[in-house]
This record gives C-alpha cells, sequence and structure tokens, in this order.
C-alpha cells in the first residue's frame, strides 16, 4: 500500500509510515471501556469511577525489514582536549599538586593544630589518586592505543596522537540521525533515541548490540 501522505510504498503492517511518519491504520477514535462485571468494586478504578489512567506499551511492528534495525557499535565520539600528552600533563601537575598538599597538610597538623588537616589529607590523596589515574591513561594510550575501564573501551588514540573517548551508539534507519543509548526510568531499562526526532524509539539489545522500533501508546479514558 502507498502512503497518504508521502505517497511511497509501505507494509500495511506498519503502523507508521517509516519515511514521514504519518499514520497508516487509523485507531479508533472511541472511547477506551473497561468492563468490569455487575456491581464490581475496583479498589484501583472504584465503582462507576471517570479516573483517568494512563498505560505505557511497548509494540514492536510486524514482519520489520533489516532496513529498520539499529545497529549498535562503539564509535568515536568527541576529541579529548589536549590528547595523549595532555594526560602526562595531567599526571605531572596533580603530582606536584599532590605533594604540595602533603608537606602543607602535615604542617597544619604538627605545627598549627588546624582544623582544615583533614580537608587538606583529602585534596592531597584526591590529586594523587588522579595523578596515578592519568598517568595509567598514557601509559595505555601509548602503549596499546586504547584504553578501558571496566572491560569497556573508553578511550582511542589516532596516528596522530590525539584522543577521542568512545561510545556506543547507532544510526537512526528513518532519518540517519545518531541513536544514543539512554536509561528510561519509567520502563526501566535502556533504550535508543533518535537525536533528530525524539519520537524515533528502539529497544537495545546489549547480547546482540541491535534494536528495533518501539511504537509507546498512550491510552486516556474519557472523564
Amino acid at each position: 500500500m502507498n502512503c497518504r501522505k508521502c505517497e511511497r510504498v509501505v507494509n500495511e503492517d506498519f503502523n507508521f509510515c517509516p519515511y514521514c511518519q504519518e499514520p497508516v491504520q487509523q485507531r479508533d477514535s472511541g472511547y477506551n471501556t473497561i468492563n468490569a462485571g455487575n456491581n464490581n468494586i475496583n479498589i484501583g478504578l472504584g465503582n462507576n469511577s471517570k479516573q483517568e489512567f494512563y498505560i505505557d506499551n511497548f509494540n514492536v511492528a510486524p514482519n520489520i525489514s533489516n532496513e529498520l534495525v539499529v545497529e549498535y557499535e562503539n564509535c568515536l565520539d568527541r576529541k579529548v582536549v589536549g590528547g595523549i600528552r595532555g594526560y602526562k600533563l595531567k599526571f605531572e601537575i596533580s603530582g606536584v599538586l599532590s605533594v604540595i598538599s602533603a608537606v602543607i597538610t602535615i604542617f597544619t597538623y604538627f605545627v598549627k593544630k588546624s582544623d582544615f588537616s583533614f580537608f587538606l589529607l583529602m585534596v592531597s590523596l584526591g590529586c594523587g589518586v588522579y595523578a596515578l589515574e592519568s598517568i595509567n591513561k598514557h601509559k595505555k594510550l601509548k602503549n596499546n592505543g586504547v584504553y578501558k575501564g571496566n572491560s569497556q573501551l573508553v578511550l582511542y588514540k589516532d596516528d596522530n596522537g590525539d584522543v577521542y573517548t568512545i561510545r556506543k551508539y547507532g544510526v537512526c534507519p528513518i532519518c540517519g540521525g545518531r541513536v544514543n543509548i539512554y536509561n528510561d526510568e519509567r520502563f526501566k531499562k535502556k533504550l535508543g533515541r533518535c537525536v533528530n526526532n525524539r519520537d524515533h524509539i528502539y529497544s537495545y539489545d546489549h547480547t546482540i548490540n541491535k534494536g528495533f522500533p518501539l511504537e509507546i501508546v498512550e491510552f486516556v479514558s474519557n472523564k
């Protein structure tokens, strides 16, 4: 069948045109009715209730072609300022600050008996940890070209010494926009959403790194 808006050929099983998002099948605009039986009192809605209710539901269009599948991959995200040399510089600066903070901490604790000794100790430890992390990233990037955190790719170094952050995302098969993975609070799971059109929502399966179009349906009863 043809879409009534863009006139392109569309699978009749689709609810929306994959090209222009025009509804393919008209939904019944009548009232949503729940038949609970005679003299039945529902604890949630009450007897003869006209309460408004809201339901979220996932519907995956049947017989989806491979053209509407999102493939999530680890890709270059953004360029890190300073490149690989920047991590060595961060190590040197934070290392010096760590030593200075440690000296000041010892002085204030034994000589001045200051109340800020604990705060300065935390600053010293923080600078030390940051220095070790920076030199570790510099070493891994220099030797391996990549840096992993919790077994996940985090940083990548190219041949020019430029460093990029790594992020897993896909390409929207409808509009070509970037599909970022995010945690959906309502459904307590990870989904993919297009940056060009927030209505282009996809599932996310980390086992196969693929996603399929999702339709979020909203039902509201008539008051």
